[in-house]
């Protein structure tokens, strides 16, 4: 089956409108706009004088992927769908769609973008097909791979924090926001948040504001990092701070094996990037209290309580 979008283009572009309809692969060859189609037009003869009809035709395959946002789907022969789920608006897909375009920028491991689409009232962006398995999935089938993972995942986060961003928001903006967002803080405890955040230094680096085995694909020619949404620019070891406080607090306490085995991978990991760049575990520590603040802006329940202790004991720590 064929899936077949027109998009109507209406008055230079003014007004946009699409519908979908599937028809048999077989009836695509010399198609004659079905009466849908035909209707759309005739709504608006009059005002597409100047403006354009285009229709494209491409294979909507099956869903590999469910997450809470969005679904994925096989998108022709080397591509996939990354569909938002109905209520998410277009300028959450296209804000998505520039984080990608801007990593794409610095020449990293970063699977290509292509556009943004609309299904149905549903947005989507097609992305390069990047086939493998998640370094995630690898140690989940062998536990004891998690070591030299680790290390591979520091010198894949190592080469990330060599390449400068553009165009991206910086990492001490976005902490900011978050911070200023978490409603159990009072005024007094976000001003020495914020004051502390103020003090850390500054840099252009790619940050990929997620970073963790789930992320990593690995595929025959080599790794592969997906998943840009919360990309920004700013300074390495905020970056390497959201990763170890995804790691230590991600992972709900039920699931015990997968706790340990994570928690081991982050300390051969974190061990095995501070000997390998030019920063030392007292700079890194420096960023653990704004970073873990701001994540408690994201309300992961089974996250909260343990968050709001570790940032009160980096709280005292601080004086």
């Amino acid at each position: 089956m064929l899936k077949i979008i027109y998009t109507f283009e209406v008055g230079f572009g003014r007004k946009m409108e699409q519908f979908g309809q599937t028809v048999p692969l077989e009836s695509a060859h010399g198609l004659n706009l079905p009466n849908g189609g035909s209707n759309l037009i005739n709504r608006y003869q009059s005002s597409l004088i100047g403006g354009k009809i285009s229709l494209m035709m491409t294979k909507l395959g099956s869903k590999f992927a469910d997450g809470r946002t969005a679904e994925v789907y096989t998108w022709g022969e080397d591509q996939i769908l990354k569909l938002y789920r109905k209520g998410w608006p277009r300028r959450t897909a296209e804000f998505e769609h520039r984080q990608a375009l801007a990593s794409q920028q610095t020449g990293y491991r970063v699977p290509l973008a292509g556009e943004v689409i609309e299904i149905n009232g549903r947005f989507g962006i097609i992305y390069q097909r990047v086939d493998g398995q998640t370094m995630m999935c690898k140690i989940l089938d062998n536990p004891t791979t998690c070591i030299p993972f680790a290390r591979q995942m520091a010198d894949l986060h190592l080469e990330m924090h060599l390449r400068e961003a553009h165009n991206m928001e910086p990492v001490t903006e976005r902490l900011t926001w978050k911070i200023q967002t978490v409603q159990a803080f009072d005024e007094k405890k976000k001003s020495i948040l914020l004051s502390h955040l103020s003090s850390l230094p500054q840099d252009n680096k790619l940050l990929h504001g997620d970073f963790h085995p789930g992320n990593i694909m690995l595929t025959p020619t080599g790794p592969v990092i997906i998943d840009w949404m919360d990309a920004v620019v700013g300074h390495p070891l905020a970056d390497v701070a959201r990763t170890f406080i995804i790691a230590r607090f991600g992972i709900p306490p039920e699931e015990r094996i997968n706790r340990l085995i994570f928690r081991t991978m982050l300390r051969i990991y974190l061990k095995h990037y501070l000997q390998h760049s030019p920063y030392t575990r007292s700079q890194f520590e420096d960023w653990l209290l704004p970073v873990a603040a701001g994540r408690l802006s994201e309300e992961i329940p089974h996250e909260t309580a343990p968050l709001h202790a570790y940032v009160n004991k980096l709280l005292k720590k601080l004086g």
